[in-house]
């Protein structure tokens, strides 16, 4: 039979309590306060609360030696911010955001300006081919006119070609930022809107300066090269072969376009047909020499080009047509024109770097494509003097 004790009993028992429970008590009070999110400084003083109360200098066990205190873990460790909020502020300036390019910068570097002066050349090769023409009659100011809106419509046909063809490729997913990383749109510089309203205004000026040509047929000329780079980018870039063909006619087109500005259509297109073969067969050959040289990208995006289709070695194979082509026009301009057979010679040089370019397994395939646009200068030059 039990008989309740009175209240100060449990008093005396609790304060004769032995200092182990002691301490496991104020340990649950400190677990309790960092469940209530209490301050360091107040979970501090009831974490060492028990140190000093149980082990202090009358309560030394018996040895006068201190035992070990055991380690006491709260069940709810304090949150970072509440652990850290005792830190001084850090001084450190924050990383700067990265800052995106302005807006011309991107069209410009989109444009492609390193190809402006062969585009504003191939023209003026044309038209200096064709000066036999105009010998009679002489130079006037109005073929000079003429000859001026024609190579400023060629470089705005140019650089408009150059940001369809990046628009293009990158709304079908073939320049992204692993295949492309330098590219504008790839890297997020521009947006694909800015570019297209870009688009309109450049061939809205375009469409302008053509009104101010004065001849029908170099019109109609201008207005097919134009379309032909619009279809290019659009409709013909994924067809295997296609694209290489139009580029180099779309090239050529701009030498027999200098011709037309300043002896006409018959005449000048009579004067400059080899230059223009021998240009189209250089560019074609180059455009294959590239597509070997891009093969990984384009396997990986499934763009069919020559040699994912047929291979390094058989594109290669294909990419020698034009160059003989090429080399079969000049010696039979040879016959007929003084100087003539000096324009074979470039073209030769063009074969010889490819078949190294084949012999040492495509590692100087660089060289053959940064090297062609000077060969076929040295060509044309040689062709037209």
């Amino acid at each position: 039979m039990s008989f309740p004790l009175p209240s100060n009993v449990h008093l005396q028992a609790r304060s004769r309590a032995p200092p182990c429970d002691r301490i496991a008590h104020s340990a649950r009070a400190a677990s309790d306060a960092t469940r209530l999110r209490l301050t360091p400084s107040l979970s501090l003083f009831l974490l060492l609360l028990p140190s000093c109360s149980a082990w202090g200098p009358s309560r030394l066990p018996a040895g006068g030696q201190r035992s070990p205190l055991p380690s006491i873990q709260p069940r709810h460790p304090l949150p970072p911010m509440v652990l850290d909020s005792g830190r001084a502020p850090s001084n450190s300036p924050a990383p700067a955001a990265a800052t995106k390019p302005p807006v011309y910068s991107s069209l410009l570097k989109m444009a492609r300006l390193n190809t402006v002066p062969m585009a504003a050349g191939l023209v003026f090769i044309g038209a200096y081919g064709a000066r036999g023409g105009v010998q009679a009659a002489g130079f006037s100011l109005h073929h000079g006119i003429q000859l001026g809106l024609c190579t400023l419509l060629t470089v705005v046909v140019t650089t408009g070609s150059m940001l369809i063809n990046d628009y293009h490729d990158f709304m079908r997913g073939v320049d992204t930022i692993q295949t492309k990383p330098h590219r504008p749109l790839p890297r997020g510089d521009i947006q694909p809107h800015v570019v297209k309203r870009a688009l309109k205004w450049l061939y809205a000026t375009h469409l302008t300066l053509i009104c101010l040509v004065d001849s029908a047929a170099l019109r109609l000329w201008i207005l097919g090269s134009t379309m032909l780079t619009y279809l290019y980018s659009q409709h013909l870039k994924p067809r295997t072969g296609v694209k290489n063909f139009v580029c180099a006619l779309i090239i050529a087109m701009a030498v027999g376009l200098g011709g037309m500005a300043v002896a006409g259509f018959s005449q000048g297109l009579a004067a400059v047909w080899p230059s223009m073969t021998i240009i189209g067969c250089g560019i074609f050959h180059r455009e294959i020499m590239m597509d070997i040289n891009d093969l990984p990208g384009d396997a990986m995006t499934g763009v069919p080009t020559v040699p994912v289709l047929l291979g390094r070695n058989g594109a290669w194979l294909v990419s020698l047509v034009p160059l003989v082509l090429a080399a079969g026009v000049a010696a039979t301009a040879a016959l007929t024109r003084r100087r003539a057979m000096t324009a074979a010679a470039p073209i030769v040089a063009m074969i010889a770097l490819s078949l190294k370019c084949r012999v040492d397994g495509f590692k100087g395939i660089g060289v053959a494509i940064e090297s062609a646009p000077l060969w076929l200068a040295c060509s044309l030059f040689s062709l037209t003097s």
